[in-house]
């Protein structure tokens, strides 16, 4: 993505969010990626203005129960993929959507092992995992 800014002559554009930290805006999203080892990736679906308050809100409301979350995710993902060795996965990254997706408390969490590959993609609809998807 950076090799391609570079290329055609564009960045991506950053700012310093009061709640999500530093961020990028490319390609329609805005993207917080982690500095240190343990912690995870956040994308937000926001305009070029960046995240609105009520994406702000929400993410401070779920980062509260941010480990039940994980819990969740990794019971759903069992369920889903019996063979997948869940004790092992950690959070990767946690995307919210725009306002009609926080209104139905929908958002997306994904985990993944130590080499991050796959990506195991769980979907939350009115806050309890509803879609399991994988991603090499």
């Amino acid at each position: 993505m950076i090799l391609l800014g570079r290329i055609f002559g564009s960045k991506p554009q950053a700012i310093e969010d009061p709640v999500f930290g530093r961020m990028e805006f490319a390609h329609g999203v805005w993207t917080r990626v982690p500095r240190e080892e343990k912690d995870f990736m956040v994308v937000v679906v926001a305009p070029e203005t960046g995240p609105v308050d009520s994406q702000r809100a929400f993410f401070k409301k779920h980062s509260a129960s941010l480990a039940e979350i994980v819990e969740s995710a990794k019971r759903f993902v069992q369920a889903s993929a019996g063979s997948v060795e869940v004790a092992s996965l950690s959070l990767y990254s946690v995307e919210i959507g725009p306002e009609e997706e926080i209104d139905r408390d929908a958002f997306v969490i994904e985990l993944t092992g130590a080499g991050q590959s796959p990506i195991h993609r769980v979907e939350f609809i009115g806050g309890k995992p509803s879609v399991y998807g994988c991603d090499d």
